[in-house]
């Protein structure tokens, strides 16, 4: 008897082993080339479902692997610019199935392969721009945990981006790591919630070697790094680091449904 429950353990333990080595999949899965105009916006998909019309490829992966665009390496131009009416089901299933059911759609349905490595590269600390710790104009302390609307920066020159909120300091360091396009550690030293409201330029920052081409000189806006500390008091410092990065090895177009 003791030699059968053995056994028995032996096999409840493979069969959890390989439950947990099966990759979840989506119930049903459509994917078609989008045909109609750009969206302006996207409503939030409902629950156990991801619906994602007008997505590039390279969204998905962002999404499926929770990495920054300056995290991505060797994505070809048309995982950029191809766009997709993507729909899949999976009752019940939570956010961290979501995102490990769409990292396999992108294996099966567009042959992805990749891995993960630690490369050198650039980085920024964000720190306070007045070592007596005065904020900029556009950022103020908040004490009602955020329940409060921050307005958008009024009269702000036609073309140029604007974002207001309510966050922590870490979020800031996380909103410059997009606008760079490089990682962002916050290093203020500030603690709590803070209300900000800032408008820069879209064209390129040199300061981050992120000039365009097509800058327009009738943006009357400033560049990400001179909004940052006129508005906000805050000033990116650079250095070096190891940056983990997902670098695509093969990726096709699409299979058909």
């Amino acid at each position: 008897m003791r030699y059968v429950a053995v056994a028995l353990v032996l096999l409840w333990s493979m069969a959890v082993l390989a439950q947990q080595g099966a990759e979840p999949r989506f119930e049903v899965v459509s994917i078609k080339p989008h045909t109609g105009p750009p969206l302006t916006s996207v409503p939030p998909s409902p629950p156990g479902a991801l619906r994602r019309p007008n997505v590039t490829v390279q969204a998905l992966v962002l999404y499926a692997f929770q990495v920054d665009d300056y995290q991505l390496i060797d994505m070809p131009g048309w995982g950029r610019a191809d766009r997709f009416d993507v729909e899949a089901k999976a009752e019940g299933a939570t956010a961290a199935d979501m995102r490990a059911m769409t990292r396999s759609l992108l294996r099966d349905r567009f042959g992805l392969q990749a891995h993960q490595e630690m490369r050198d590269g650039t980085a920024y600390s964000l720190v306070l721009v007045n070592a007596n710790g005065r904020l900029g104009p556009n950022l103020k302390r908040n004490n009602d945990d955020c329940k409060s609307n921050v307005s958008a920066p009024a009269n702000v020159p036609a073309g140029a981006v604007r974002g207001a909120g309510c966050s922590d300091a870490d979020f800031i360091a996380r909103m410059a790591s997009r606008a760079v396009g490089a990682p962002v550690a916050n290093k203020t030293g500030l603690a709590g919630l803070f209300e900000y409201s800032m408008f820069y330029s879209p064209d390129g920052d040199p300061l981050f070697g992120r000039e365009t081409a097509a800058t327009a000189p009738d943006i009357a806006a400033p560049h990400f790094s001179t909004a940052l500390q006129e508005q906000l008091g805050l000033k990116l410092e650079r250095s070096r680091a190891q940056v983990d990065v997902l670098v695509i090895d093969h990726i096709e177009r699409p299979t058909d449904n």
